[in-house]
């Protein structure tokens, strides 16, 4: 199956809540939705992007704060990026120094390529000391370069949950009840569970997929 190079939208929520025999609101409200799913499967995830982009980050050298100087950083050789990194462009050391690859540093972990994951770290050859942010790291950040299917799938059924409650509101009406002391009645009812058991599988199955892409501690 061939890989998506971008989220769903607005327009992928309306065209499948219109298979599903529903009636999708307005396009700017229906890219809220999918906006919101993608942000959601980024932060559930931890990986900010996850879909790749070029950037530029700017980093403390390893190590811990000198006690002498507050703004003098180092003293050691890994550097957590928190972040996923598939490659660089170019890695700018203190004082201007721009550094290879594989000489002046490395990316781990090493086999993160054929393992299908980012690097998540660098590993400096030699301890350094400076000031603050002087490590500065541009290259394309992210999980993936590209969504896998079942990725794309998940981010738009997280999409299509954020816009089924408002949809059973306006299909069924808001739920309103009364009731004496033997009778009750409750109108527009439907709207508590009628898209209960759909929510309640693709939670299950959403939770099942971010739980199994989550950046781990030892990741980070």
């Amino acid at each position: 199956m061939i890989n998506y190079s971008a989220y769903p939208t607005g327009t992928d929520l309306s065209s499948r809540l219109t298979m599903m025999g529903l009636t999708p609101f307005d396009d700017q409200t229906m890219e809220s939705f999918a906006e919101q799913a993608w942000q959601d499967w980024e932060h559930r995830t931890g990986w900010t992007p996850w879909l790749s982009q070029v950037q530029t980050r700017n980093y403390d050298l390893p190590g811990v704060q000198s006690q002498i100087h507050s703004m003098v950083m180092g003293g050691n050789r890994f550097l957590n990026l928190r972040a996923g990194l598939l490659s660089v462009s170019q890695v700018l050391l203190p004082y201007g120094v721009v550094s290879q690859q594989d000489v002046d540093f490395y990316l781990l972990p090493y086999n993160a390529p054929q393992e299908g994951r980012p690097y998540t770290d660098l590993e400096l050859v030699f301890i350094r000391f400076a000031q603050a942010k002087t490590i500065q790291i541009t290259g394309l950040w992210g999980y993936e370069s590209t969504l896998e299917p079942h990725i794309w799938e998940t981010i738009l059924k997280m999409g299509i949950m954020n816009a089924l409650p408002m949809i059973s509101v306006a299909k069924y009406g808001p739920v309103s009840s009364w009731k004496d002391d033997t009778v009750s009645e409750t109108y527009g009812g439907k709207n508590a569970f009628a898209f209960s058991g759909l929510i309640d599988q693709w939670k299950e199955e959403t939770d099942n997929e971010i739980k199994g892409h989550r950046r781990m501690p030892g990741w980070t």
